[in-house]
């Protein structure tokens, strides 16, 4: 099957009903690929970018990404699970009933993304930037979060009470999340800095 993915990707095609094993997707730059009803487990993507792209009921077990790129791409019923996934550039995504398990990810930009239903499960992020991005019903189960950006983000019904943040930039756009009143003191300090507050 990975021939024929390969093959699919070299035309400009389309893949459904895939079902890979460590393929490697190395450099490839797609524009508009469709990736539909497709498995992939163990592969890998350095450098790999999708762009205006389109996957639907995806599933990615053990994939390997130092670099990825899904700019201005839609995901639909998409799964990503025990990988590991380094710089991530998703702006302007559209992500739909999303979910991520046991994931380590080390930069991921969602910067002007549209974000609903979507799911982190035991996840550790180290940054997660959601600037200007759209996030509704996204929630959070027993994951790390060093650094979350929400400069100008809208959020409904976003749940936090799962993640542990360790650093928030742009507190407004807190708005229309959900934290527990252990995580909020916990970052109380953070929030004072922020707004010129000096606890004493």
């Amino acid at each position: 099957m990975s021939a024929q993915v390969y093959e699919l990707i070299e035309s400009g095609g389309y893949i459904e009903g895939a079902e890979a094993e460590g393929f490697n997707f190395g450099d490839f730059s797609e524009h508009g690929l469709r990736i539909l009803d497709s498995q992939f487990s163990g592969c890998s993507m350095d450098g790999t970018v999708f762009s205006a792209c389109h996957f639907s009921d995806v599933v990615f077990t053990g994939l390997s990404a130092p670099e990825v790129s899904f700019v201005d791409s839609g995901l639909q019923d998409v799964t990503i699970s025990q990988s590991r996934l380094g710089g991530v550039q998703a702006f302007g995504t559209s992500w739909t009933r999303g979910r991520f398990e046991v994931a380590k990810i080390g930069f991921f930009n969602l910067r002007g993304a549209r974000l609903n239903t979507v799911r982190f499960v035991g996840c550790a992020i180290e940054e997660l930037d959601l600037s200007a991005a759209t996030a509704k019903s996204v929630v959070f189960e027993d994951c790390t979060i060093e650094h979350l950006v929400l400069t100008g983000a809208t959020c409904t019904k976003v749940d936090l009470r799962g993640a542990r943040i360790s650093r928030v930039t742009d507190i407004s756009g807190l708005k229309g999340t959900i934290m527990s009143p252990e995580q909020f003191a916990d970052l109380a300090p953070s929030f004072a800095t922020m707004l010129g507050i000096s606890l004493k």
